[in-house]
């Protein structure tokens, strides 16, 4: 709880300081400092920062150890490219001070889907000990590509309650662009 107070505090910080000039890897490297500092490298966060700028119709992302979400395109022309991790990689925040980000952008385009989520949702084990996976996640979601965001979500969460026996579900993030 502290590591993430902290973490909260350096969020709010940096975007009433920037002006609204925040960048995704000056996100990271501030937070990555606050938490080495904070817990004093005995514990680590992994975060996935993404700036999305409705104006060009782009998502700007950077990675500390976290989870890929998945932009599922809506008009793709291939099944291969219909869904795209974000992918970039970085040392979770507060493994190493000096710890530098990369930066991505991305076009989105209309009634594309971005889903955030972590590990708690995709390695969750049900009754038969098999985890909920990315697999199940991204049938899920392709099933439902014409759904508004709270339905797809909505349905990730069922899915998730029927294969995780866990009390601590943490739950995906879903946007839809219109």
């Amino acid at each position: 709880a502290m590591i993430t107070a902290a973490a909260k505090s350096c969020c709010d910080t940096l975007r009433n300081v920037t002006d609204g000039e925040l960048t995704v890897t000056f996100l990271l490297e501030e937070l990555n400092k606050t938490i080495y500092e904070a817990a004093n490298r005995r514990f680590v966060m992994t975060f996935f920062a993404t700036i999305i700028d409705p104006r060009t119709r782009t998502i700007t992302y950077s990675n500390a150890g976290h989870n890929f979400p998945l932009l599922f395109r809506a008009h793709a022309r291939e099944e291969d490219h219909a869904i795209i991790p974000l992918v970039t990689r970085g040392n979770r925040l507060g493994d190493v001070m000096d710890s530098r980000f990369v930066e991505k952008t991305i076009a989105y385009g209309p009634e594309d889907i971005l889903v955030w989520y972590t590990d708690g949702l995709t390695e969750g084990m049900g009754h038969d000990g098999r985890p909920f996976g990315e697999r199940r996640l991204r049938r899920t979601v392709a099933a439902l590509k014409e759904a508004e965001a709270d339905v797809i979500l909505d349905k990730l969460i069922a899915d998730a309650k029927t294969v995780n026996e866990s009390e601590f579900l943490v739950l995906p993030g879903v946007g839809t662009f219109g």
